[in-house]
């Protein structure tokens, strides 16, 4: 926190202890909210939302209505255009494909004919059920958590974690995340069958979304390219990154969780992923391979535009004992570029000014030491709408920042508008993601950590290509 300069020197440290305690409170909060979330999804998936076909400028008076053409192809500004690939219909079932285990894997006491009969599991309160093994799949009515349920197979998810197939009293079936069951009998392994097949993902009905701005701060917010252009300016600051020894084929990520996530394109450094129409995007991914998938020590659980920069939340393992995370960050990797983003988080504890003058540091630092910072606007749902007009103005913040610094804008707030439910779960805290990597075949349509990881790739394609590829690697 700012010190205030009215305070009298013997009251500083009091209140200095009861400001640290404060902020300590607040990012515990969060750390709450934050970790409670990742294992928690809406009860149903909305319906998919399409771009209109024309360009988005201005997007006031934008249809509510889609048209023939909206619904094949559709066009961000001039940079951005999705893919005009046709979406499967088919519905969702809970039919599931099981091989039986066999009695040779480990010596077993069972003497039922099929293994998988004696494996029964309790679910633990409050867990849903889905009708995929997925948290990415529909939540399908609760179960009672005093019955044991007959485990009839299990799968493994995108993520590794493992799910139960079981059978509910009705004789139908549903999927349960293992981690919130407890087996009442038989074993885990090798009792319980393989399945080899597993419901399809869940399929969104095309919607436009869209609608004329409520008020003069939207109008603006929808005003704003979904991707800025690069201002000549940063080839100048590029080369003098260059001299202070940045690499110019690393990029940082800057931000909370939807920065640390998994989903947020570290697929593009693990092989998960499939560009579809975006194909020539496959040289800045091999140009910029090994940043998409960094553990980044400025992009974590429940951080916001203050704790980024307070060396209290830096990993001791790795950072001085005054170095904050960005700083710490940036020493580490040395790259030309940072992506940054901030808000889910801010939005709900800082005022206006205080995230403007924090966010402006973190911009004038990577400045000083040759980075170029992309900054990112943020997501948020519409039910909020107590928090929606703090929302737009903190958007707006960022946007004025990136024009006055002349710095890369994604303007996320804006793509995501056009999708299912703006592309994050109802805490207003987690962008929605799916559960096979990035195919940017459709699934940019559909959640949220898919375009922006696709509009974060687009932006990273056109700085290198303004700044110079070739020269560009002499950095390294």
């Amino acid at each position: 926190m700012p010190p205030v300069p009215s305070t009298p020197t013997s009251r500083r440290p009091l209140i200095a202890i009861i400001g640290a305690v404060l902020i300590m409170a607040t990012i515990l909060i969060l750390l709450v909210v934050e970790i409670s979330g990742h294992y928690s999804r809406a009860a149903s998936l909305p319906t998919l939302a399409v771009l209109p076909s024309d360009t988005p400028t201005p997007l006031a008076t934008a249809s509510a209505t889609p048209t023939a053409a909206s619904t094949s192809k559709a066009t961000f500004a001039s940079t951005f255009t999705l893919s005009p690939t046709p979406f499967d219909s088919a519905t969702p079932t809970n039919t599931a494909t099981v091989v039986e285990a066999t009695a040779t894997a480990e010596p077993t006491d069972v003497s039922a004919t099929t293994l998988t009969d004696v494996v029964r599991v309790k679910v633990k309160a409050g867990s849903p059920v889905r009708n995929g093994p997925g948290l990415w799949f529909d939540a399908l009515e609760g179960v009672n958590n005093t019955d044991p349920y007959l485990v009839q197979a299990y799968a493994k998810d995108f993520y590794g974690a493992t799910w139960y197939l079981i059978i509910l009293p009705d004789a139908k079936t549903a999927w349960v995340f293992a981690a919130s069951t407890e087996i009442v009998s038989g074993k885990a392994a090798p009792q319980i069958a393989l399945a080899v097949t597993i419901p399809p993902m869940p399929t969104l009905t095309p919607t436009f979304t869209l609608t004329p701005a409520a008020d003069h701060l939207e109008s603006q917010l929808q005003a704003i390219p979904v991707l800025s252009d690069i201002s000549p300016t940063m080839r100048d600051l590029y080369l003098k990154g260059q001299k202070l020894g940045d690499h110019g084929n690393v990029f940082a990520k800057v931000g909370d969780c939807n920065t640390e996530s998994d989903s947020f394109m570290r697929p593009l450094d693990n092989g998960t992923y499939r560009l579809g129409p975006y194909s020539p995007l496959q040289k800045t991914v091999s140009f910029f391979k090994g940043s998409f998938a960094r553990e980044s020590i400025a992009g974590q659980i429940g951080f916001n535009v203050i704790t980024v920069q307070d060396s209290l939340w830096a990993n001791p393992k790795y950072c001085g004992a005054n170095e904050s995370p960005l700083n710490c960050e940036y020493r580490l990797l040395h790259p030309s570029i940072a992506v940054v983003m901030f808000g889910a988080n801010d939005v709900l504890f800082l005022t206006p000014k205080l995230y403007e003058s924090h966010l402006r540091q973190i911009v004038e630092q990577s400045l000083n030491q040759g980075i170029i910072p992309v900054l990112t606007t943020f997501t948020w749902h519409d039910y909020d709408t107590q928090a929606s007009a703090k929302v737009m103005e903190f958007n707006l913040i960022i946007a004025r920042l990136a024009q006055e610094y002349q710095i890369p804008l994604i303007n996320f707030w804006l793509a995501s508008q056009y999708l299912p439910e703006h592309g994050i779960n109802r805490d207003n805290a987690h962008l929605s993601f799916a559960g096979d990597g990035l195919q940017f075949t459709g699934d940019e349509t559909r959640w949220g950590h898919s375009l922006r990881s696709l509009l974060t790739l687009q932006m990273l394609d056109k700085l290198r290509t303004a700044l110079g590829e070739d020269s560009s690697a002499a950095g390294q």
